[in-house]
Protein backbone atom coordinates (compact mmCIF):
# COMPACT_ATOMS: atom_id res chain seq x y z
CA UNK A 1 0.00 0.00 0.00
CA UNK A 2 1.36 3.41 -0.94
CA UNK A 3 1.71 6.11 1.70
CA UNK A 4 -0.23 9.39 1.51
CA UNK A 5 1.87 11.77 -0.53
CA UNK A 6 1.73 14.64 1.96
CA UNK A 7 3.22 12.93 5.01
CA UNK A 8 5.94 15.00 6.74
CA UNK A 9 9.45 14.43 5.40
CA UNK A 10 10.79 12.90 8.65
CA UNK A 11 7.93 10.37 8.82
CA UNK A 12 8.37 9.48 5.17
CA UNK A 13 12.04 8.71 5.65
CA UNK A 14 11.19 6.51 8.64
CA UNK A 15 8.63 4.65 6.54
CA UNK A 16 11.07 4.14 3.69
CA UNK A 17 13.71 2.99 6.19
CA UNK A 18 11.35 0.42 7.65
CA UNK A 19 10.65 -0.93 4.18
CA UNK A 20 14.35 -1.27 3.45
CA UNK A 21 15.02 -3.04 6.73
CA UNK A 22 12.38 -5.55 5.79
CA UNK A 23 14.08 -5.99 2.42
CA UNK A 24 17.48 -6.66 3.93
CA UNK A 25 19.46 -3.50 3.25
CA UNK A 26 23.13 -4.18 4.10
CA UNK A 27 23.94 -2.54 7.39
CA UNK A 28 20.28 -2.22 8.30
CA UNK A 29 21.20 -2.61 11.96
CA UNK A 30 22.42 0.97 11.73
CA UNK A 31 18.79 2.05 11.49
CA UNK A 32 18.65 1.78 15.27
CA UNK A 33 21.00 4.79 15.38
CA UNK A 34 24.56 5.24 16.57
CA UNK A 35 26.08 7.95 18.77
CA UNK A 36 27.93 10.86 17.25
CA UNK A 37 31.72 10.58 17.56
CA UNK A 38 33.65 12.85 19.89
CA UNK A 39 37.06 13.85 18.63
CA UNK A 40 39.79 13.02 21.16
CA UNK A 41 43.59 13.27 21.38
CA UNK A 42 45.62 11.53 18.67
CA UNK A 43 49.31 11.55 17.71
CA UNK A 44 50.17 13.75 14.76
CA UNK A 45 52.13 11.35 12.54
CA UNK A 46 52.26 13.47 9.43
CA UNK A 47 52.01 16.98 8.10
CA UNK A 48 49.12 17.56 5.69
CA UNK A 49 50.34 19.23 2.54
CA UNK A 50 49.64 22.93 2.45
CA UNK A 51 47.00 23.42 -0.26
CA UNK A 52 46.87 26.05 -2.96
CA UNK A 53 43.98 26.49 -5.33
CA UNK A 54 41.74 28.95 -7.10
CA UNK A 55 38.19 29.65 -6.06
CA UNK A 56 35.20 27.90 -7.54
CA UNK A 57 33.48 30.41 -9.83
CA UNK A 58 29.97 31.37 -8.91
CA UNK A 59 27.23 30.39 -11.35
CA UNK A 60 27.01 33.07 -14.00
CA UNK A 61 24.13 35.51 -14.01
CA UNK A 62 23.05 34.01 -17.33
CA UNK A 63 22.62 30.56 -15.88
CA UNK A 64 20.08 29.22 -13.39
CA UNK A 65 22.56 29.75 -10.83
CA UNK A 66 43.46 5.75 -1.99
CA UNK A 67 40.71 3.70 -0.93
CA UNK A 68 40.53 3.60 2.85
CA UNK A 69 40.20 0.43 4.89
CA UNK A 70 36.79 -0.28 6.42
CA UNK A 71 36.45 1.27 9.84
CA UNK A 72 34.34 0.43 12.85
CA UNK A 73 35.47 3.16 15.24
CA UNK A 74 34.84 6.88 15.09
CA UNK A 75 37.73 9.08 13.96
CA UNK A 76 39.52 11.14 16.55
CA UNK A 77 40.90 14.64 16.51
CA UNK A 78 42.25 16.22 19.62
CA UNK A 79 43.69 19.35 21.17
CA UNK A 80 47.42 19.88 21.42
CA UNK A 81 49.16 22.38 23.68
CA UNK A 82 51.00 23.92 20.72
CA UNK A 83 49.42 24.36 17.29
CA UNK A 84 51.30 22.11 14.81
CA UNK A 85 53.16 23.71 11.91
CA UNK A 86 50.70 22.28 9.38
CA UNK A 87 47.67 23.82 11.13
CA UNK A 88 46.44 27.37 10.67
CA UNK A 89 43.27 27.19 12.76
CA UNK A 90 42.22 25.89 16.16
CA UNK A 91 38.85 25.21 17.78
CA UNK A 92 37.90 27.80 20.38
CA UNK A 93 37.02 27.07 24.00
CA UNK A 94 35.40 26.38 26.27
CA UNK A 95 32.75 24.29 24.47
CA UNK A 96 34.38 23.43 21.14
CA UNK A 97 32.16 22.84 18.12
CA UNK A 98 30.97 20.51 15.38
CA UNK A 99 32.64 19.31 12.17
CA UNK A 100 29.88 19.29 9.54
CA UNK A 101 29.47 17.82 6.08
CA UNK A 102 28.52 21.15 4.50
CA UNK A 103 28.68 24.90 5.01
CA UNK A 104 25.56 25.28 7.12
CA UNK A 105 23.96 24.10 10.34
CA UNK A 106 21.46 22.06 8.28
CA UNK A 107 24.23 19.64 7.36
CA UNK A 108 24.74 16.84 9.83
CA UNK A 109 27.64 16.64 12.24
CA UNK A 110 30.63 14.37 11.73
CA UNK A 111 31.43 14.74 15.41
CA UNK A 112 32.24 17.12 18.24
CA UNK A 113 35.64 18.83 18.30
CA UNK A 114 36.94 19.79 21.76
CA UNK A 115 38.66 23.11 22.41
CA UNK A 116 42.15 23.29 21.00
CA UNK A 117 41.61 20.88 18.07
CA UNK A 118 44.09 21.86 15.30
CA UNK A 119 42.80 22.24 11.75
CA UNK A 120 44.15 23.12 8.30
CA UNK A 121 42.04 25.64 6.36
CA UNK A 122 41.49 24.66 2.72
CA UNK A 123 38.52 26.74 1.54
CA UNK A 124 35.73 29.07 2.61
CA UNK A 125 32.27 30.16 1.60
CA UNK A 126 31.81 33.54 -0.06
CA UNK A 127 30.89 35.33 3.18
CA UNK A 128 33.65 33.65 5.23
CA UNK A 129 30.99 32.42 7.64
CA UNK A 130 32.13 28.81 7.14
CA UNK A 131 35.54 27.25 6.52
CA UNK A 132 36.41 23.93 4.93
CA UNK A 133 39.10 22.19 6.95
CA UNK A 134 41.25 19.06 6.99
CA UNK A 135 41.83 17.44 10.36
CA UNK A 136 44.91 15.68 11.67
CA UNK A 137 43.52 12.34 10.51
CA UNK A 138 42.70 13.70 7.00
CA UNK A 139 38.97 14.12 7.54
CA UNK A 140 37.36 16.82 5.36
CA UNK A 141 34.54 18.93 6.78
CA UNK A 142 33.17 22.41 7.46
CA UNK A 143 33.27 24.52 10.62
CA UNK A 144 31.50 27.75 11.49
CA UNK A 145 33.78 30.78 11.65
CA UNK A 146 32.61 31.52 15.17
CA UNK A 147 34.11 28.36 16.67
CA UNK A 148 37.68 28.70 15.39
CA UNK A 149 40.59 31.01 15.94
CA UNK A 150 42.77 31.59 12.90
CA UNK A 151 46.51 31.88 12.48
CA UNK A 152 46.21 32.74 8.80
CA UNK A 153 46.33 36.51 8.27
CA UNK A 154 44.89 36.99 4.77
CA UNK A 155 41.66 35.02 4.41
CA UNK A 156 40.89 36.54 1.01
CA UNK A 157 43.55 34.28 -0.55
CA UNK A 158 41.69 31.23 0.72
CA UNK A 159 39.80 29.64 -2.23
CA UNK A 160 36.01 29.72 -2.26
CA UNK A 161 34.89 26.10 -2.12
CA UNK A 162 31.16 26.53 -1.48
CA UNK A 163 28.68 28.10 -3.87
CA UNK A 164 24.99 28.51 -3.17
CA UNK A 165 22.97 28.14 -6.37
CA UNK A 166 21.15 31.08 -7.90
CA UNK A 167 17.56 31.44 -6.78
CA UNK A 168 16.14 31.19 -10.28
CA UNK A 169 17.09 29.05 -13.26
CA UNK A 170 17.18 30.70 -16.67
CA UNK A 171 18.55 28.24 -19.19
CA UNK A 172 18.72 24.50 -18.43
CA UNK A 173 22.21 23.09 -18.84
CA UNK A 174 22.72 20.35 -21.42
CA UNK A 175 25.35 17.68 -20.91
CA UNK A 176 25.05 15.54 -24.02
CA UNK A 177 23.25 15.73 -27.36
CA UNK A 178 20.19 13.56 -27.85
CA UNK A 179 21.22 12.51 -31.36
CA UNK A 180 23.32 9.34 -31.19
CA UNK A 181 22.86 7.87 -34.67
CA UNK A 182 26.38 8.91 -35.67
CA UNK A 183 29.56 9.54 -33.68
CA UNK A 184 29.33 12.76 -31.75
CA UNK A 185 32.12 15.22 -31.22
CA UNK A 186 33.31 15.49 -27.60
CA UNK A 187 31.78 18.91 -27.09
CA UNK A 188 28.39 18.16 -25.56
CA UNK A 189 28.95 20.23 -22.41
CA UNK A 190 28.37 23.97 -22.55
CA UNK A 191 31.39 26.29 -22.00
CA UNK A 192 29.94 27.45 -18.67
CA UNK A 193 29.48 23.87 -17.50
CA UNK A 194 33.01 22.97 -18.62
CA UNK A 195 34.42 25.93 -16.68
CA UNK A 196 32.46 25.06 -13.56
CA UNK A 197 33.40 21.37 -13.74
CA UNK A 198 37.07 22.30 -14.13
CA UNK A 199 36.95 24.46 -11.00
CA UNK A 200 35.17 21.74 -8.97
CA UNK A 201 37.72 19.17 -10.16
CA UNK A 202 40.66 21.40 -9.22
CA UNK A 203 39.19 21.90 -5.76
CA UNK A 204 38.91 18.12 -5.45
CA UNK A 205 42.57 17.74 -6.36
CA UNK A 206 43.33 20.09 -3.49
CA UNK A 207 41.49 17.68 -1.18
CA UNK A 208 43.29 14.62 -2.56
CA UNK A 209 40.52 13.23 -4.78
CA UNK A 210 41.45 10.43 -7.17
CA UNK A 211 41.33 11.52 -10.82
CA UNK A 212 40.13 8.18 -12.24
CA UNK A 213 37.72 7.19 -9.47
CA UNK A 214 33.93 7.43 -9.72
CA UNK A 215 30.94 7.43 -7.41
CA UNK A 216 27.84 5.77 -8.85
CA UNK A 217 24.61 6.88 -7.16
CA UNK A 218 21.48 4.98 -8.09
CA UNK A 219 18.76 2.51 -7.24
CA UNK A 220 17.69 -0.86 -8.65
CA UNK A 221 17.91 0.53 -12.22
CA UNK A 222 21.69 0.59 -11.77
CA UNK A 223 21.82 -2.82 -10.13
CA UNK A 224 19.54 -4.74 -12.51
CA UNK A 225 21.21 -3.32 -15.64
CA UNK A 226 24.78 -3.87 -14.35
CA UNK A 227 25.40 -0.19 -15.12
CA UNK A 228 28.92 0.35 -16.57
CA UNK A 229 30.17 -3.03 -15.29
CA UNK A 230 30.55 -4.50 -18.79
CA UNK A 231 33.34 -2.01 -19.46
CA UNK A 232 35.22 -3.47 -16.51
CA UNK A 233 34.62 -7.00 -17.82
CA UNK A 234 35.75 -6.19 -21.37
CA UNK A 235 32.28 -7.15 -22.59
CA UNK A 236 31.75 -4.26 -25.02
CA UNK A 237 32.05 -3.09 -28.63
CA UNK A 238 32.54 0.64 -29.13
CA UNK A 239 31.73 0.59 -32.83
CA UNK A 240 32.37 4.07 -34.22
CA UNK A 241 32.96 5.44 -30.70
CA UNK A 242 36.52 4.22 -30.45
CA UNK A 243 37.64 7.55 -29.03
CA UNK A 244 36.07 6.45 -25.71
CA UNK A 245 38.82 3.86 -25.22
CA UNK A 246 41.32 6.07 -23.32
CA UNK A 247 38.55 7.07 -20.91
CA UNK A 248 37.56 3.43 -20.39
CA UNK A 249 41.20 2.43 -19.86
CA UNK A 250 41.73 5.20 -17.29
CA UNK A 251 38.72 4.24 -15.17
CA UNK A 252 39.45 0.53 -15.53
CA UNK A 253 42.98 1.19 -14.31
CA UNK A 254 41.47 2.48 -11.08
CA UNK A 255 38.87 -0.30 -10.92
CA UNK A 256 36.01 2.17 -11.16
CA UNK A 257 33.76 0.11 -13.46
CA UNK A 258 34.07 -3.04 -11.39
CA UNK A 259 33.76 -1.45 -7.95
CA UNK A 260 30.96 -1.91 -5.45
CA UNK A 261 29.28 1.33 -4.39
CA UNK A 262 27.55 2.03 -1.09
CA UNK A 263 25.56 4.70 -2.92
CA UNK A 264 23.91 2.13 -5.24
CA UNK A 265 21.05 0.20 -3.71
CA UNK A 266 17.50 -0.87 -4.48
CA UNK A 267 15.00 1.64 -3.14
CA UNK A 268 17.42 4.51 -2.61
CA UNK A 269 16.22 8.12 -2.47
CA UNK A 270 18.13 11.38 -2.03
CA UNK A 271 17.00 11.61 1.60
CA UNK A 272 18.48 8.19 2.34
CA UNK A 273 21.86 9.24 0.95
CA UNK A 274 21.98 12.02 3.55
CA UNK A 275 20.74 9.97 6.53
CA UNK A 276 23.43 8.33 8.69
CA UNK A 277 20.87 5.68 9.67
CA UNK A 278 21.27 4.05 6.27
CA UNK A 279 25.07 3.82 6.39
CA UNK A 280 26.79 0.45 6.74
CA UNK A 281 28.29 0.36 10.28
CA UNK A 282 30.98 -2.08 9.12
CA UNK A 283 32.43 0.49 6.73
CA UNK A 284 31.21 3.88 7.95
CA UNK A 285 31.99 5.95 11.01
CA UNK A 286 29.17 6.78 13.43
CA UNK A 287 27.43 9.91 12.22
CA UNK A 288 28.49 9.49 8.58
CA UNK A 289 25.82 9.40 5.90
CA UNK A 290 26.04 6.96 3.00
CA UNK A 291 27.21 9.83 0.80
CA UNK A 292 29.91 11.05 3.20
CA UNK A 293 31.12 7.52 3.89
CA UNK A 294 31.46 6.65 0.21
CA UNK A 295 33.32 9.88 -0.46
CA UNK A 296 35.79 9.20 2.36
CA UNK A 297 36.43 5.66 1.15
CA UNK A 298 36.79 6.36 -2.58
CA UNK A 299 37.66 10.10 -2.85
CA UNK A 300 36.14 10.26 -6.38
CA UNK A 301 36.28 13.11 -8.88
CA UNK A 302 32.93 12.44 -10.62
CA UNK A 303 29.55 11.21 -9.35
CA UNK A 304 27.01 9.77 -11.83
CA UNK A 305 23.49 10.14 -10.39
CA UNK A 306 20.28 8.36 -11.43
CA UNK A 307 17.59 8.80 -8.74
CA UNK A 308 13.97 9.82 -8.63
CA UNK A 309 11.76 6.80 -9.23
CA UNK A 310 11.48 6.05 -5.51
CA UNK A 311 11.40 9.72 -4.51
CA UNK A 312 8.17 10.11 -6.50
CA UNK A 313 6.53 7.55 -4.21
CA UNK A 314 7.23 9.37 -0.99
CA UNK A 315 8.14 13.01 -1.54
CA UNK A 316 6.59 16.08 -3.09
CA UNK A 317 8.71 17.80 -5.79
CA UNK A 318 9.71 20.54 -3.34
CA UNK A 319 11.05 17.98 -0.85
CA UNK A 320 12.74 16.12 -3.68
CA UNK A 321 14.57 19.26 -4.77
CA UNK A 322 15.58 20.14 -1.21
CA UNK A 323 17.27 16.77 -0.70
CA UNK A 324 18.78 16.83 -4.20
CA UNK A 325 20.27 20.27 -3.65
CA UNK A 326 21.84 19.16 -0.36
CA UNK A 327 23.43 16.17 -2.11
CA UNK A 328 24.72 18.37 -4.95
CA UNK A 329 26.11 20.98 -2.54
CA UNK A 330 27.84 18.28 -0.51
CA UNK A 331 29.45 16.72 -3.59
CA UNK A 332 30.59 20.07 -4.98
CA UNK A 333 32.01 20.98 -1.57
CA UNK A 334 33.98 17.72 -1.68
CA UNK A 335 35.33 18.65 -5.12
CA UNK A 336 33.28 15.95 -6.85
CA UNK A 337 31.63 16.88 -10.17
CA UNK A 338 27.97 15.71 -10.01
CA UNK A 339 26.43 14.45 -13.26
CA UNK A 340 22.63 14.36 -13.06
CA UNK A 341 20.75 11.93 -15.32
CA UNK A 342 17.02 12.31 -15.89
CA UNK A 343 15.13 9.03 -15.58
CA UNK A 344 12.82 7.59 -18.22
CA UNK A 345 9.40 6.01 -17.65
CA UNK A 346 6.81 4.59 -19.99
CA UNK A 347 3.28 5.96 -20.05
CA UNK A 348 2.02 2.80 -18.33
CA UNK A 349 4.22 3.31 -15.27
CA UNK A 350 2.12 3.95 -12.16
CA UNK A 351 3.88 7.26 -11.46
CA UNK A 352 4.18 8.44 -15.04
CA UNK A 353 1.70 11.25 -14.35
CA UNK A 354 3.79 13.25 -11.86
CA UNK A 355 7.11 12.35 -13.54
CA UNK A 356 7.36 15.63 -15.54
CA UNK A 357 7.35 17.65 -12.30
CA UNK A 358 10.31 15.69 -10.93
CA UNK A 359 12.17 15.83 -14.22
CA UNK A 360 11.71 19.61 -14.23
CA UNK A 361 13.23 19.72 -10.73
CA UNK A 362 16.32 17.87 -11.97
CA UNK A 363 16.77 20.20 -14.93
CA UNK A 364 16.32 23.22 -12.69
CA UNK A 365 18.92 22.05 -10.15
CA UNK A 366 21.43 21.18 -12.87
CA UNK A 367 21.01 24.63 -14.40
CA UNK A 368 21.30 26.50 -11.09
CA UNK A 369 24.44 24.63 -10.08
CA UNK A 370 25.79 24.68 -13.67
CA UNK A 371 26.62 20.98 -13.56
CA UNK A 372 26.39 18.35 -16.33
CA UNK A 373 22.92 17.02 -17.11
CA UNK A 374 22.28 13.91 -19.21
CA UNK A 375 18.69 14.29 -20.37
CA UNK A 376 18.10 10.59 -20.76
CA UNK A 377 14.33 11.03 -20.66
CA UNK A 378 14.45 13.02 -23.90
CA UNK A 379 17.01 10.72 -25.52
CA UNK A 380 14.96 7.59 -24.73
CA UNK A 381 11.86 8.91 -26.49
CA UNK A 382 12.67 7.01 -29.69
CA UNK A 383 13.39 3.68 -27.97
CA UNK A 384 10.80 0.88 -27.78
CA UNK A 385 8.67 1.46 -24.67
CA UNK A 386 10.93 4.42 -23.87
CA UNK A 387 13.77 2.02 -23.11
CA UNK A 388 11.94 0.31 -20.22
CA UNK A 389 10.76 -3.22 -19.56
CA UNK A 390 7.38 -4.52 -18.58
CA UNK A 391 7.10 -2.36 -15.44
CA UNK A 392 7.72 0.85 -17.39
CA UNK A 393 10.63 1.98 -15.16
CA UNK A 394 13.51 -0.49 -15.15
CA UNK A 395 15.64 -0.31 -18.27
CA UNK A 396 15.96 -2.99 -20.91
CA UNK A 397 19.36 -4.56 -21.56
CA UNK A 398 20.79 -7.12 -24.01
CA UNK A 399 21.71 -10.73 -23.27
CA UNK A 400 24.81 -11.17 -21.13
CA UNK A 401 24.74 -7.39 -20.48
CA UNK A 402 26.99 -6.85 -23.50
CA UNK A 403 27.42 -3.20 -24.42
CA UNK A 404 27.51 -2.73 -28.19
CA UNK A 405 27.43 0.77 -29.64
CA UNK A 406 26.82 -0.77 -33.04
CA UNK A 407 23.05 -0.29 -33.01
CA UNK A 408 21.97 -1.56 -29.59
CA UNK A 409 21.75 2.04 -28.39
CA UNK A 410 18.59 2.28 -30.52
CA UNK A 411 17.05 -0.79 -28.88
CA UNK A 412 17.97 -0.97 -25.20
CA UNK A 413 17.60 1.63 -22.48
CA UNK A 414 20.71 0.54 -20.62
CA UNK A 415 22.89 0.69 -23.74
CA UNK A 416 21.71 4.18 -24.66
CA UNK A 417 22.24 5.41 -21.11
CA UNK A 418 25.77 3.99 -21.07
CA UNK A 419 26.56 5.68 -24.38
CA UNK A 420 25.38 9.07 -23.10
CA UNK A 421 27.26 8.57 -19.84
CA UNK A 422 30.48 7.64 -21.63
CA UNK A 423 30.14 10.71 -23.85
CA UNK A 424 29.88 12.91 -20.76
CA UNK A 425 32.80 11.25 -18.97
CA UNK A 426 34.94 11.64 -22.10
CA UNK A 427 33.95 15.29 -22.45
CA UNK A 428 34.73 16.02 -18.81
CA UNK A 429 38.15 14.38 -18.94
CA UNK A 430 39.21 16.06 -22.19
CA UNK A 431 37.65 19.50 -21.94
CA UNK A 432 37.24 20.13 -18.18
CA UNK A 433 40.02 18.09 -16.57
CA UNK A 434 42.59 18.44 -19.35
CA UNK A 435 43.47 14.74 -19.34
Amino acid sequence: MLLPRKLPLALLVVCVGAALVAGGLPGAAALQGTPQPTYGPIPLDGTPESPTATALPAPSSDAPAATAAPATEAPTIGPTPILPDWADAQVLGPNGGELRTGAGSEFHSLGAMPPGTPLRLVARDRDMAWFQVISADARVGWVAAGIVTLRREDLTTLPIGWIDPAAEAANPATATPVEVAAPVQPAGLSPATIERAAAIYQHGQLLGNATNTLMLIGDSVNEEGHFLRSFGDGNYDLGTYGYFQPTIDAYNGAGAFGATYLTEHTGFTYAMLLDPSFADPEQCFPGESVLDCEYRIKKPSVAIIYLGLNDMRFFQPEQYQQSMDLVLQTLIGYGVVPVLTTFTVANEYEYAGPAPDYLAVMRDSAARFQIPLIDFFEAAETLPHRGTGIDGAHLTFPDNYRVAFTGDQHLYGTTLRELLTMQTLHDLRVNAFGL
